[in-house]
């Protein structure tokens, strides 16, 4: 190597050390990372992450190197080329791959396992954590990972990242594995079939190996580098409907309601951010044989759309939506009789018959040019023809004539390769390749891709990088909690795909009135805070109107980088942060607590939220519409089983400042611009961008001199058009309402002035008095004033509140308490106030209600599920008589954990009343274990809980009574029964002598 040459690469920011000819060590590397071959070992080495190499032994030390350019390349002993090791300037990854030369023709390489290696992080391999496709595991605890895997220590995060970064003619395999302290890896390409040219020098694909001190970000700069070799530019993100789980409706929906559940969509979602209607199975024709019919360029006459496709895609065009459509774009059915004349068209098994897996059906041979005109063929029927411009493919995996093994998610050696193909020159990925190339080709300009599903065989996955804009990262979902969670498990551990390679569909949310207004929160703000694939698949028009008002809440998508901050800490992440880089003083952190049988706690300090150090932070949760209390080192609350919190952030300023706003779950994350603060006119200004007729509010923190909001100012454009604005103010916290009559950016200023009130230090609570102490919750109040309050019992975590009471929900039975009440100013507390109050040890049901004048049983419900059997009026859920605690009773509402009522409510209606409790019919399961509950749904569709019963058992309590005034515009009353944390199993559940009374 020569002078000019040794300067040139220098110049690039590489260090060569070794000339080409032969030498005892021979390196590359950049600033982060090292590679070098050195007594017969190839060593990776960070450079900057700690102590972290890989070391591997290729041919038990026969091997030879030389370094060529930016790469180090390894040699068999007869100088055929084995290993190549590139390190670019400013990349963190050392590029590996495998090399072959065969002499001869013939050669088939089913796979290739070309690296085996040690992993020294200089931690114990039994203290750290792997993240692949199998999920989170211990290094020795999963089959092997398809594409992608981290090793990490979960308590500093750093660890290394391997991932491989093309698929032409392989999927990457990655393994770990322990060998007493130390931690082994490997990596590996499955080819199925590769047919070896003789003579030429091939390489495999591309594994990026790279050490990070946040193996986080690791992932998400490895998902980067794929991105930009598969130079993939994503589309605008999807937000829609799905007929395959609507209820009714379902499957395919038909041509009459499709048209219903546009129209609604159009009208009630669109505004938000809601934007395609997809018509799924059931509409094809063929037979359907173990699975899909698979008959694609034809509709079935008899089946939900005799009319044909098209005009299901020009009405839900017309509506200014985009139409959907699924289908299998790689399967078959040689039986059916469509396919007679086309049984070449299959991929064959070795005894010459079609190549068959369960429920894909028959396996295309994509290597066949007449099944590549094919699959154009369809891509321009559905597309082109049709008008469908949101593909669903289903079955993916066929198109590698593999077996289906759903669901596995790690790997599974398996048949690739065994099936018969026109071209066997072809390998099982470059066929597939060729494939989705005529399928784009054959689509319409704007097509969204989604792929469905990688769990079906995780070779899918691999093969659709850069091939399709969305991909469901997990297997079927389900409305009831444990099959919901499959979204937030798979789409969090591969959070880094998102937004970079493609879209995570976590699979659709469930907000239909069966699931629990809790757990339907929680999914909703999952997918609105993880910013991915917002689907839904219930029937619109007979959601509730607050049911509705949840998805319109998470419509539509940020493109903003959301983290799980305990992704090597647990399965299921519980903590997310996500911001918006305009807006560098507001952090968004949401807490979900998975566990749906028992309340949890969730503590973690400022570093492990990925926040600054050194401030006061105060925030706002968004679903209990309340105040944070200001913390500097740590955050901990409660939260209920199956439930969140969503808590927007800031940094305690002595100025006026945004919290965050009401329009959508992120809170202000995409819908505020341009917060400023001048002193100089003591004026918050900002943008806002609003929904029409949709009520807008702003929390403001009003800290520091500036403290009273006086006056609002629109823009002139705004109050032109009728837009209002409304202040009401309480303590320290500032709302400020805006109302559209069309959806517009409004910019807006408020004025604050001075306030003449004492310093905050002399301000006390005056005639702080427990109001009830009950089983399972005291109620304090103190007298009104203009402040806010922070409220602490027994010294623990802070709560504000911002009227004169307060309500713990989770009183310690039998014990005596010590709450403590000051005035809070947005900046300083006042002198604290304490009480005591000792609960009950058991519940006091308090005197019998009145029987009502209006009988549930007399009216008919707005809605009615129960968890079991179903909701009877006078009877139980299975049909017996209605008993609680051996009293019978002939009027009332039977139903079943988890189970929600909503009955409409009438200006004459005074009280709701009732006598709950388990039924006797099932008391000898000793299971029975529920909590009602009654919410009100106000005038403007939010809903509220009004009362709740502690909860009932065998042992303690069944029983339990109400007696509640209803609110003054109230417009329904939602009466809820769940199932108290522990299943539903045995929680027979009676509202016996339910009603209203018209009395106050």
């Amino acid at each position: 190597m020569n002078k000019t040459t040794l300067t040139t690469l220098a110049a690039l920011g590489l260090t060569i050390v070794a000339p080409c000819h032969a030498a005892p060590v021979a390196s590359v590397s950049n600033a982060a990372i090292e590679a070098r071959f050195e007594n017969g070992e190839l060593i990776i080495e960070s450079k900057q992450a700690g102590p972290a190499k890989l070391v591997s032994r290729p041919l038990d030390g026969q091997a030879t190197a030389t370094v060529q350019g930016t790469a180090l390349r390894l040699f068999r002993p007869d100088k055929r080329p084995l290993l190549s090791v590139t390190i670019a300037k400013n990349s963190p990854f050392a590029l590996v791959q495998s090399m072959h030369q065969e002499p001869k023709e013939g050669t088939n390489l089913k796979n290739d396992r070309f690296l085996d290696a040690k992993l020294d992080l200089g931690i114990p391999a039994q203290k750290l954590a792997t993240l692949g496709t199998t999920g989170l595991t211990g290094v020795d605890q999963h089959p092997g990972s398809h594409v992608f895997l981290a090793i990490a220590d979960p308590a500093t995060r750093r660890g290394m990242v391997a991932g491989f970064t093309t698929f032409k003619k392989a999927d990457g395999i990655l393994f770990s594995g322990r060998n007493g302290d130390a931690v082994t890896f490997a990596a590996q390409n499955d080819y199925g079939r590769y047919l070896l040219p003789a003579g030429k020098t091939v390489s495999g694909e591309t594994l990026a190996i790279g050490f990070f001190a946040d193996a986080r970000l690791g992932l998400e700069q490895w998902a980067d580098a794929t991105a930009k070799v598969h130079n993939i530019r994503l589309k605008p993100r999807m937000a829609g409907y799905c007929t395959w789980y609507s209820q009714p409706h379902g499957g395919a929906g038909d041509e009459k309601n499709i048209r219903v559940v546009t129209d609604f969509a159009a009208k009630e979602l669109a505004p938000f951010g809601f934007n395609y209607v997809q018509i799924d199975d059931y509409w094809q024709d063929g037979e359907r044989r173990k699975g899909p019919a698979k008959v694609f360029e034809r509709v079935n006459p008899k089946g939900p759309y005799p009319s044909g496709m098209k005009p299901s895609a020009d009405y839900i065009r017309s509506k200014g939506l985009t139409a959907g459509i699924w289908y299998m774009p790689f399967s078959g059915d040689h039986e059916d009789p469509w396919f007679q004349d086309k049984l070449d068209w299959f991929a064959k098994n070795p005894d010459g018959t079609p190549y068959f897996t369960s429920w894909g059906g028959g396996s295309l041979d994509l290597t066949n040019p007449k099944v590549q005109d094919y699959v154009e063929r369809i891509a321009k029927l559905t597309t082109k023809d049709w008008g469908y411009r949101f593909l669903k493919l289903d079955g993916l995996w066929t198109g590698f004539a593999a077996a289906q093994t759903y669901i596995a998610n790690g790997y599974k050696p398996d048949d690739l390769g065994i099936a018969t193909v026109h071209n066997p020159k072809l390998t099982p990925y470059e066929a597939y390749q060729q494939a989705f190339a005529r399928l784009r080709k054959g689509s319409a300009d704007g097509t969204y891709i989604l792929g469905c599903c990688a769990p079906q065989n995780m070779r899918s996955f691999s093969g659709a990088i850069g091939n399709v804009d969305a991909m469901r990262v997990g297997p079927d979902n389900g409305p009831d909690w444990s099959t919901l969670q499959a979204g937030p498990i798979h789409g969090s551990n591969r959070y880094f795909f998102h937004n970079r390679i493609w879209h995570n569909d976590p699979d659709p949310v469930y907000i239909r009135a069966s699931v629990p207004i809790d757990q339907a929160r929680t999914i909703v703000s999952w997918v609105a805070m993880s910013g991915m694939l917002n689907a839904s698949s219930e029937w619109y028009p007979n959601l509730p109107a607050e049911r509705v008002d949840l998805l319109r809440r998470s419509l539509p998508a940020h493109n903003f980088n959301a983290r799980p901050l305990d992704l090597f800490e647990t399965a299921l992440p519980q903590v997310w942060h996500v911001a918006n880089p305009a807006q560098p003083n507001r952090h968004l952190i949401s807490l979900f607590h998975w566990n749906a049988y028992a309340p949890g706690n969730i503590s973690r300090t400022i570093d492990k939220l990925d926040l600054p150090a050194g401030e006061t932070w105060v925030g706002y949760e968004y679903w209990s519409n309340t105040l944070v209390a200001p913390f500097s080192d740590r955050l901990e609350t409660s939260i209920a089983p199956a439930s969140c919190k969503i808590i927007s952030l800031v940094a305690l300023r002595p100025n006026p400042q945004i919290l965050g706003s009401s329009r959508h779950i992120t809170q202000g994350l995409m819908d505020l611009r341009d917060e400023a603060w001048s002193a100089s006119k003591s004026t918050l200004s900002a943008s806002s961008d609003v929904i029409a007729k949709d009520p807008y509010e702003v929390r403001i923190l009003a800290s520091g001199d500036a403290s009273k909001a006086a006056m609002v100012t629109l823009d002139k454009a705004s109050t032109k058009a009728g837009v209002t604005a409304e202040i009401q103010q309480r303590g320290s916290l500032v709302r400020l309402t805006l109302k559209s009559p069309d959806s517009r950016r409004i910019s807006w200023s408020l004025k604050f002035e001075k306030t003449a009130d004492a310093a905050i230090a002399n301000v006390s609570v005056k005639n702080l008095a427990v109001k009830s102490a009950a089983y399972g919750r005291v109620e304090l109040a103190w007298e009104k004033s203009n402040h806010l309050w922070i409220v602490r019992r027994d010294g623990g975590q802070p709560v504000l509140v911002d009227q004169a009471s307060y309500v713990d929900s989770s009183p310690t039975p039998g014990r005596e308490h010590v709450y403590e009440v000051a005035v809070w100013s947005g900046q300083k507390s006042g002198a604290p106030v304490s009480i005591k109050a000792t609960t009950p040890s058991i519940p006091d049901l308090g005197p019998l209600p009145p029987a009502p004048e209006i009988h549930l049983s007399d009216l008919e419900p707005q809605e009615a599920s129960a968890g079991s059997g179903q909701v009877q009026k006078d009877k139980t859920s299975v049909g017996s008589v209605l008993t609680i605690g051996g009293e019978r009773f002939e009027r009332g509402i039977g139903t079943h954990a988890n189970s929600v009522i909503t009955y409409p409510l009438k200006p004459e209606y005074r009280r709701f009343v009732a006598v709950v409790g388990l039924d006797d019919k099932q008391r000898k399961q000793k299971s029975g274990s529920v909590e009602f509950i009654v919410c009100i749904v106000r005038e403007d569709r939010t809903l509220s809980e009004s009362a709740r019963s502690p909860k009932l058992t065998w042992d303690k309590a069944g029983r339990w009574h109400f007696d509640i005034p209803i609110p003054t515009g109230a417009r329904a009353i939602q009466l809820v029964v769940e199932d108290a944390g522990d299943g539903n199993n045995g929680d027979l559940a009676d509202w016996a002598r339910a009603g209203f009374s018209t009395k106050e």
